[in-house]
């Protein structure tokens, strides 16, 4: 049995060479942790219980869901800027 050297191997030499690894300049899309699903990026927002619920009978009212809804009020939002 061979005993190899240990090589020296920064934390982040070791994340970038992972498998799953994102290109530097796509992971830096925004600041923040967040995840990318195809297209979108996945972030966390919070809402009151109230406004959640105002929320999600709008959703159904509508028949979409929950994140269709949030989509489609934030592009109705900057569509006037």
């Amino acid at each position: 049995m061979t005993i190899k050297k240990p090589v020296k191997t920064t934390p982040d030499m070791f994340i970038s060479g992972a498998p799953d690894a994102k290109p530097e300049a796509e992971a830096k899309l925004a600041p923040g942790p967040s995840t990318i699903r195809g297209k979108k990026q996945i972030i966390t927002v919070g809402f009151s219980p109230e406004l959640l619920a105002k929320i999600d009978a709008a959703a159904a009212e509508n028949g979409i869901s929950r994140a269709a809804f949030i989509n489609l009020a934030c592009s109705q939002a900057t569509a006037k800027h």
